[in-house]
């Protein structure tokens, strides 16, 4: 972070939004992401990793009741056991060891339908899957190769910060800072509207932070147009 000033003013104070022009680059003078970095440092990656394991378990009593909620209203009385069993279900992207995951598969051992994790190759190869959980080496930078949404069914959960347009809470901000190493930011509600129409979803719901909430994320839950 001490060279943010230096790369902010060689943006010229705007958003960062390459990839491969980020804070992390710019500190480090590397070509590589922070992600490609880390495949090549697996102390750090293991590091990120366990970090990343923590930050779930305090989103969990966040997202699980999102996602159980949906699962208990989502019709599929029009389909045979074997489409149940073919159709993917769930898909948690970025998922790391599929904590999430195997606690609706622990909720609902006899739920049809197949339920898969994706993360970087590093979080997947050499790890044996949870039982009814499968696991695919997927980089989110790229092209989803799960072609599954069904226009006006199919619904997209997230779990992030939505930033206040004024008076965003310190941790808001300081996760906004903490994306620019990787090119991103956190939105606003506007934001996150106009991200999510770009591509082809509409918003159906945000619900703000509930008060007890560590990290302050929303959950928001767009479906497929």
């Amino acid at each position: 972070m001490a060279k943010l000033p230096d790369y902010l003013s060689s943006i010229g104070y705007e958003n960062p939004d390459k990839r491969h022009s980020t804070l992390f680059q710019y500190a480090n003078g590397t070509d590589q992401s922070y992600f490609e970095w880390m495949e090549e440092h697996p102390v750090q990656h293991n590091k990120f990793s366990a970090g990343m394991s923590a930050a779930t378990e305090l989103q969990k009593p966040t997202l699980e009741p999102a996602i159980f909620s949906l699962l208990k209203t989502f019709d599929r009385h029009g389909e045979s056991d074997a489409e149940k069993d073919k159709d993917v279900l769930v898909v948690d992207v970025g998922g790391g060891r599929g904590e999430v995951l195997s606690a609706i598969r622990d909720a609902w051992p006899k739920l049809r339908g197949r339920i898969v994790v994706q993360d970087l190759p590093k979080e997947i190869e050499g790890r044996k899957p949870a039982n009814g959980i499968e696991a695919r080496a997927y980089d989110f930078f790229t092209p989803q190769p799960i072609r599954a949404m069904t226009p006006h069914v199919s619904k997209l959960v997230i779990v992030d910060v939505v930033v206040p347009g004024v008076g965003a809470p310190p941790f808001a901000a300081m996760m906004d800072i903490s994306m620019i190493v990787h090119g991103g930011m956190e939105r606003t509600e506007k934001q996150w509207r106009a991200l999510l129409d770009g591509a082809g979803l509409e918003v159906e719901s945000i619900e703000g932070p509930k008060p007890w909430s560590v990290t302050g994320d929303s959950v928001i839950v767009a479906v497929k147009r």
